[in-house]
């Protein structure tokens, strides 16, 4: 490792890891540092030389987050958010029902209000074959279901379109 390093050889490591900060959403000093380093090493044979986009992918997703779902299907209306967090509750989370308690959950978890009238914000969807009662409560709560019409609306997203 006795290995001398030239003033042109440190710039480009300095600049392609800057290169790579730059482009990083998240952990850019990380990805600076991780980057300079992997330069270096590669240099002396310690890993191959390769920029950010050719460094393997978490092999995990990350799941979901119900803001960030809330920011690419944009719902307007109360009975659209409470259609929407059920559909997070139901196919983010795997929850078979969710009730009220969720539903605020969720709401807080966001940092919005809660819709005024939640139970009102239901029956809309209820009325429009969006969500179902439950067969059984839970925690002593009536609970719901989306139907596939529920999980179409939301997958569609509400850019557009009537308002309910």
């Amino acid at each position: 490792m006795g290995e001398k390093f030239s003033k042109e050889f440190i710039s480009a490591a300095i600049a392609e890891a800057k290169r790579a900060e730059f482009s990083a959403k998240n952990r850019k000093g990380e990805t600076y540092l991780g980057v300079l380093i992997a330069y270096l090493l590669g240099a002396t044979g310690g890993v191959a030389h390769a920029s950010v986009a050719d460094m393997p992918r978490r092999s995990r997703p990350k799941k979901l987050s119900v803001g960030e779902l809330f920011a690419e299907k944009i719902p307007r209306t109360d009975a659209e958010k409470v259609l929407t967090v059920g559909y997070f509750l139901e196919v983010v989370e795997g929850l078979d029902m969710f009730n009220v308690d969720d539903l605020d959950r969720c709401f807080d978890r966001m940092k919005i209000g809660v819709p005024v009238n939640v139970n009102d914000s239901v029956n809309k969807n209820i009325r429009k074959g969006k969500i179902e009662p439950a067969s059984q409560k839970k925690k002593g709560k009536k609970a719901w279901l989306l139907t596939g019409t529920g999980e179409s609306a939301v997958e569609e997203g509400f850019k557009g379109g009537s308002r309910s």
